[in-house]
């Protein structure tokens, strides 16, 4: 699965975000999926790094913290 990004715009309730999901190897488990997120004005970023035992488990958990994501107004840019 190729990283997936986001972004979510909203002027009205000054709201101007990304948001970045991907799946890489790490040195400690086999895979992980990574969640990356900070605002589009400045250059503060935040990173969350869940580890999985399987890429099929990655890979699902990866899509439905998209789907999460896109209900909650983001759109993959």
């Amino acid at each position: 699965m190729a990283p997936v990004f986001l972004k979510r715009y909203d002027p009205e309730a000054r709201i101007n975000r990304w948001y970045r999901v991907a799946i890489q190897p790490t040195l400690l488990d086999p895979i992980a999926v990574i969640c990356s997120w900070g605002s589009l004005s400045t250059s503060f970023m935040q990173a969350r790094i869940i580890p999985m035992d399987s890429f099929d488990h990655a890979r699902k958990t990866a899509q439905a913290i998209v789907e999460s994501k896109k209900k909650r107004g983001y759109w993959v840019a």
